[in-house]
């Protein structure tokens, strides 16, 4: 994770894009603690192979996350909740993330 705080070349190589998304949650994890918001992550059971710079897609995850936490942070609400999901579409690695805020308790 260090290597997301300086500036490295484009460097192409082959990971599994599950790890990528893990690294980014575990990453971020303290941070959802702080801002009292659950963080899920669901990846799929096989390997996601894909060719790329693993330090640029994990700084656009933790990004992207980012902005989830920033959406929610006025939300008044008893649940928010951030999940993040691996999943594999027309034989491709994709990437989804929803924002979930429950506004009442159940009571009774």
């Amino acid at each position: 994770m260090r290597s997301l705080l300086k500036k490295t070349p484009f460097e192409a190589k082959r990971f599994d894009f599950n790890e990528v998304v893990g690294d980014a949650v575990d990453f971020l994890s303290a941070f959802a603690v702080g801002r009292k918001v659950g963080l899920e992550k669901a990846t799929t059971p096989d390997a996601l192979p894909i060719i790329g710079d693993r330090i640029q897609l994990q700084q656009v995850l933790i990004n992207l996350m980012v902005n989830a936490f920033e959406a929610l942070a006025d939300a008044r609400s008893v649940d928010r909740r951030i999940s993040i999901r691996t999943l594999r579409v027309e034989n491709l690695p994709s990437f989804q993330s929803r924002t979930t805020v429950r506004a009442f308790r159940k009571t009774g």
